[in-house]
């Protein structure tokens, strides 16, 4: 059976969900870690006392400061050209892990920071002891940190890449699309269980607190194999840069992990050490199985340096457009529909393309599933002059193999795919794939 109608609702900017689930995860986690550090310090088995908790809490604004910064100088850096003034362009699926791991990276300068100016100006406690306990309240958090990423997951903005599994959230235009954001908070319910009720808790101090992160890495590697990712994915290679970096941070918190137990006196360790690991493949078997489940038969899609599948479509105005007829000059095909946030984001600069020189009349743009009624509204609206052709029934997506909008592909003079870019161009590399499909450069 379908998900639920509500879910479409991710596949816009998401503002207000993103709000709301933010404000409940943050209350979530609040009641969560006062639950779990109380019942730490009542065991009588907790490596903190209240002075520490206290200690703590004052670097809480350095740490929230180092982390904020961090994570928006993390995906900064791979897009230098995004409108960073808007948060919800860089605070969700595209952007998560890179954010995520910016994050991780603030929370290490801003506690190391915070450390040394305390140890100076108010004689705190050595490095080492401070790591200790500040380690020891990381692991009590775990699952309160789990259950508050567990909600806030479900209020991430974007969608997911197109598919046809039953429980897919339905898109408009008759598409789906991978529920990425239930996804997400279903993985983290699951950390959240397996933390607490399998004790995978226990152990020398950081250890827990490294495997979680481990696992949560996982986990958001396995979430980008369905994310359509319209920041990072502009390149065709195996792995967007998020997931690169959820990579790393698996390796890195995975040795962590080890090194932590091994620093331990010696005994046996927590039950659930070889549940991380087995959740981990877990992850990975079942990216590849609805990698290839959900796919339709007819989708043949595209390569650079092969010919592109010929088809014919009706434009908006009326005359009917057949891609061979088209060889002699560069051609750009872009996937796009007047919902998708990315693609209206994209229209303007493809449209400013094809009204100069080589480009006029070159760049077509394939609306994916919508009547003409709504292209035709949305590109008055707009003031864009496009030349639109009308895939009504989506044949020409799938034929082309298309997952995620938009989705540009740049052909040569002979018909030939140069280059495929997923998620939005910039003017820079617009004009770079242009010139590498044999266009002369832009001016």
């Amino acid at each position: 059976m379908p998900l639920p109608p509500f879910l479409p609702l991710w596949g816009g900017v998401g503002t207000t969900s993103f709000a709301l689930a933010s404000l409940a995860a943050a209350g979530l986690f609040w009641i969560a870690a006062r639950g779990a550090l109380r019942r730490a310090l009542r065991s009588g088995d907790a490596a903190f006392s209240r002075a520490d908790l206290s200690r703590l809490a004052l670097r809480g604004p350095v740490l929230l400061s180092a982390a904020w910064c961090l994570s928006r100088g993390a995906a900064l850096l791979l897009h230098p050209d995004w409108d960073w003034s808007a948060p919800m362009t860089w605070i969700g699926l595209a952007t998560a892990s890179l954010s995520y791991a910016g994050a991780v990276a603030g929370l290490a300068a801003g506690w190391w920071l915070a450390s040394f100016a305390e140890r100076r100006l108010a004689g705190g406690p050595p490095l080492a002891a401070d790591l200790r306990t500040s380690l020891a309240v990381a692991d009590a958090l775990v699952v309160p940190a789990a259950l508050a990423l567990a909600v806030g997951w479900l209020g991430l903005p974007g969608y997911g890449t197109l598919t046809r599994l039953p429980w897919a959230a339905r898109l408009p235009g008759g598409l789906a699309a991978h529920p990425v954001q239930l996804y997400g908070a279903l993985g983290y319910a699951v950390l959240a269980f397996l933390f607490r009720r399998v004790r995978l808790s226990a152990g020398p101090p950081g250890e827990a607190a490294f495997r979680f992160l481990a696992a949560s890495s996982a986990l958001r590697l396995f979430i980008g194999f369905f994310a359509s990712d319209p920041l990072l994915t502009s390149e065709p290679v195996a792995l967007s840069a998020g997931q690169w970096a959820d990579a790393a941070l698996l390796v890195a918190f995975g040795t962590l992990a080890l090194a932590a137990r091994r620093r331990a006196e010696p005994g046996p360790g927590p039950r659930g050490g070889r549940a991380v690991g087995a959740l981990v493949a877990g992850f990975l078997l079942a990216s590849a199985f609805l990698a290839f489940a959900g796919r339709g038969p007819q989708a043949v899609g595209v390569a650079p340096g092969f010919a592109a599948p010929d088809f014919s479509l009706t434009s908006l105005d009326g005359p009917t457009f057949r891609l061979v007829q088209a060889r002699g000059a560069p051609l750009v095909l872009d996937f796009w529909a007047s919902w998708c946030p990315p693609c209206r984001a994209e229209l303007p600069l493809l449209d400013a393309f094809a009204a100069q020189g080589e480009a006029e009349g070159r760049v077509l743009a394939v609306d994916v599933a919508e009547d003409p009624e709504t292209v035709r509204a949305f590109l008055e609206e707009e003031g864009l002059s496009l030349t639109v052709l009308l895939d009504r029934q989506g044949r020409v997506r799938e034929l082309y193999g298309v997952r995620a909008l938009p989705t540009t592909v740049f052909l040569d003079a002979r018909g030939v795919v140069s280059s495929v870019v997923v998620g939005p161009l910039t003017r820079e590399a617009l004009a770079r794939r242009w010139q590498e499909a044999g266009g002369s450069p832009s001016r």
